[in-house]
């Protein structure tokens, strides 16, 4: 075998080694990516599993989920002298009654309990507690809260404009726990569009005070 024939097969030996080796290098990038893909799809298989299952779950809650929607009329409103008092209603809209609603307590000030968050730190009591702690669908439940009017420069009582947040607990027909908040402005007298019901949470364990 002449020299030239033994370098051409070295040559040809390291060419097909080297490119094996590519081969190789190239034939597990792609088992890795493939490897990497499949388990892509299968949490998003898994993910959307999870997703139809809470789907299914929220939808078969919310066919026996209470569901309270604020309700105000300037009526609501009534000022006597150094006070203010609101009349706040609220009104079932969802497909089921409500039974043991309860405002939620904040917090305990100077002896006093606290129900009411003012967004002006203002002081708020309740003047009459709720109406009724069970609701049917399209029943009204109301309370009363009160705050104190101070006086301007002038000696007269000013009109009191505020952002107010509260919120509630009660129990659908099969026992489950919700919390629902609420909050909406007033001033001049009137109460203000800008008021919102936000969507009741389910509390886990049914523990009231979560």
């Amino acid at each position: 075998m002449s020299v030239l024939a033994i370098i051409i097969s070295v040559a040809n030996f390291i060419y097909t080694l080297h490119r094996n080796r590519k081969t190789d290098k190239e034939q597990k990038k792609i088992k890795e990516e493939n490897d990497k893909k499949y388990v892509q799809q299968e949490r998003l298989a898994e993910e959307r599993e999870r997703l139809r299952n809470e789907l299914y779950e929220e939808m078969t809650r919310a066919s026996v989920i209470p569901y309270f929607n604020l309700f105000f009329t300037n009526e609501n409103i009534e000022e006597r002298a150094d006070k203010v008092f609101l009349s706040v209603k609220l009104v079932n809209i969802g497909k089921e009654s409500a039974s043991n609603i309860q405002l939620n307590l904040l917090k305990s000030k100077d002896n006093s309990e606290v129900y009411i968050q003012s967004k002006t730190g203002r002081d708020y009591s309740i003047s009459e507690y709720l109406s009724k702690y069970y609701a049917l669908r399209g029943d009204e439940v109301t309370f009363i809260i009160v705050t104190n009017r101070d006086k301007g420069k002038d000696g007269m009582y000013e009109k009191v404009k505020d952002s107010i947040t509260f919120s509630i607990t009660y129990f659908d027909c099969i026992i489950n726990c919700y919390r629902q908040a609420f909050q909406f402005e007033y001033g001049m007298g009137v109460f203000s569009l800008k008021n919102t019901s936000y969507r009741p949470e389910r509390l886990k364990d049914n523990q009231q005070d979560a």
